[in-house]
């Protein structure tokens, strides 16, 4: 399946068939697009030039405000790792590692080199 830029591919948990297969493809608002695009452009950066940090403009994308508490809009981030493992969850940055919170409540340390991909998916 062709899937354009501004557009992501989810399953489909809601549907009424029991079709295991089945995907709904979900239009992306342009203000998500620009964001995760800016994101997506300063995780390569960051990676490829080995900076410790994230630009000032995409960190608050990734770091947690203890002082909100609105949990209502959670970002789940997909992390790809150079063996190919693949975590998902809430993550806080660090100077070397990213702090990854799955679902089930695990934590994860992901350094930062062993990243390949840093992308941020729909809850």
């Amino acid at each position: 399946m062709d899937v354009l830029t501004g557009y992501s591919v989810l399953k489909n948990e809601t549907s009424q068939f029991a079709a295991p297969q089945e995907i709904e493809v979900v239009k992306t608002n342009s203000g998500e697009f620009t964001k995760y695009q800016t994101l997506s452009e300063d995780s390569k950066r960051t990676l490829n030039e080995n900076f410790t940090h994230h630009n000032e403009s995409t960190n608050s994308l990734i770091t947690s405000d203890a002082s909100d508490n609105s949990h209502t809009s959670v970002t789940i981030y997909r992390i790809t790792l150079k063996n190919k493992k693949v975590y998902s969850g809430t993550i806080e940055e660090t100077d070397r590692f990213y702090l990854l919170v799955d679902k089930e409540g695990n934590k994860i340390e992901i350094k930062k080199e062993d990243i390949i991909e840093l992308e941020i998916i729909q809850p």
